[in-house]
């Protein structure tokens, strides 16, 4: 769900930047790096079953 929400910012923030519209995008960026650091926690609390096989 946070990996679909930070890939959708990416396309807005993409959109925004394309049009000019930098707070927009500044918004944006910010979004993404709040979801990145969601993410990233919640794969330190979760790692995926395939990297606990290896």
């Amino acid at each position: 769900m946070h990996r679909q929400q930070a890939q959708l910012t990416r396309e807005l923030l993409d959109a925004a930047a394309a049009a000019g519209r930098q707070r927009q995008a500044q918004n944006h960026r910010t979004v993404l790096v709040n979801l990145d650091k969601i993410i990233a926690s919640l794969q330190a609390l979760h790692p995926p079953e395939a990297d606990e096989n290896a």
